[in-house]
C-alpha cells in the first residue's frame, strides 16, 4: 500500500528534529506553490525555502522566510545571496 504523507505537517514533524543543531536551515521543496504557501507559515524567520515544481522565477521574503524557486530548464540553478 502506498500512503501519501500530508506535506506540511510532515516538514513541521521533520524540522524541530533536524534544525535544532544547524546555523542554517534550508528546505527543498517539489510540492508546490500551495503546499509551500502552508510551509512558510510556521517557519521561524530566518530559514530559506527552495520551492520547485511550478518553475517560477521567483524570488520573495515572506514573514521572515526566504523563497524562491529556480525557474525551468535551468533558469536559476538555486543560489540565494544571504
Amino acid at each position: 500500500m502506498l500512503t501519501f504523507l500530508d506535506t506540511t505537517q510532515f516538514v513541521a514533524d521533520a524540522f524541530e528534529d533536524t534544525s535544532a543543531s544547524a546555523d542554517l536551515n534550508i528546505v527543498m521543496s517539489h510540492a508546490g506553490v500551495s503546499a509551500d504557501k502552508a510551509i512558510i507559515d510556521q517557519m521561524p524567520e530566518g530559514k530559506i525555502i527552495q520551492g520547485a515544481h511550478d518553475h517560477l522565477d521567483l524570488n520573495i521574503v515572506q514573514k521572515g522566510v526566504r523563497y524562491f524557486h529556480g525557474g525551468s530548464w535551468g533558469l536559476n540553478l538555486g543560489w540565494s545571496r544571504l
